[in-house]
């Protein structure tokens, strides 16, 4: 299911629900709100975006005692056809995490295929002027799938030919928290991935 919003987000109550959930803000203040469900979109750290580090600040990007993946993006997409991507973030010790994905063109940074959810850890909500859709985990997604690792999977259909031919980026970050309600003691990951269109 997409949500669609608008281009300004109404900063929340002052209440402090971090645990999972990625670093978040309201757009037009740069007041910092975070939040254990779903984040707001916008934090994925790709074409200037802020990620979750911004509030998840206390220990170092891409610490290497975890790791964050991207599965199923294709070295080459062939244009329409859908593609079910896995994200997997691993951790010893997290509590509980969170995800945001976004897929853009490289050149004009604009939206790139289409996402769907395919279960309910997975929440898509479509923003700003272009349209770009963020995928993330839901207010029930943020939970460990196993000991250590949480992993959350979507489909992308690949943009067809009239949609645009160019380079796709997938952005993605991911909180690997320990579930202390504050944003202290969480690990943020983040990582770009691209493929191009198959033209055999």
């Amino acid at each position: 299911m997409i949500h669609r919003s608008g281009g300004t987000w109404l900063v929340a109550p002052l209440l402090l629900l971090v645990g999972a959930a990625s670093a978040l803000f309201a757009s037009r203040s740069g007041t910092v709100v975070a939040y254990r469900s779903n984040p707001n979109p916008g934090v994925t750290g790709g074409f200037g975006e802020r990620s979750c580090h911004v509030c998840h600040s206390q220990k170092p990007l891409n610490e290497s005692a975890g790791s964050l993946v991207l599965e199923g993006v294709p070295q080459r997409y062939a244009p329409g056809r859908p593609y079910d991507l896995t994200v997997k973030l691993s951790r010893s010790g997290m509590g509980i995490a969170g995800f945001q994905l976004s897929a853009r063109f490289e050149e004009g940074a604009r939206q790139a295929g289409s996402f769907r959810s395919l279960d309910r850890r997975v929440h898509i909500v479509e923003f700003g002027d272009a349209n770009v859709q963020y995928v993330s985990h839901s207010d029930e997604g943020n939970g460990l799938t196993s000991r250590g690792t949480a992993s959350w999977t979507v489909e992308w259909t690949a943009p067809t030919i009239s949609e645009g031919r160019g380079v796709v980026v997938f952005h993605l970050a991911a909180n690997a928290a320990n579930n202390d309600d504050t944003e202290f003691g969480d690990f943020i990951y983040q990582i770009e991935r691209r493929t191009e269109r198959d033209v055999s």
